[in-house]
């Protein structure tokens, strides 16, 4: 699975994009936040496949993923659809 992150939490990533293997059962985004050792309080939300979704919201494998962190500007909310999702 490729993961990015954007703003301050692209720092805590070896590099960009990230690769890793995650169990053939998934993970949630809040699991995969944790085994990467990033701060949960930082993390608005994820991104799977161009999709925002939850911490809560199951991974599967070969997905895209992208940590989102709070203070993401208002138009880039739009149209990433974290408006929508009601955070």
């Amino acid at each position: 699975m490729e993961i990015r992150a954007f703003g301050p939490l692209r720092k805590l990533l070896e590099e960009s994009p990230f690769h890793i293997e995650i169990p053939k059962q998934g993970v949630t985004g809040r699991e995969l936040a944790e085994m990467l050792g990033m701060p949960l309080d930082e993390i608005e939300c994820i991104m799977v496949d161009g999709r925002a979704q939850d911490l809560d919201y199951k991974i599967t494998f070969c997905q895209r993923l992208a940590f989102v962190p709070y203070g993401t500007p208002g138009p880039y909310r739009l149209i990433l659809g974290i408006k929508r999702q009601g955070r």
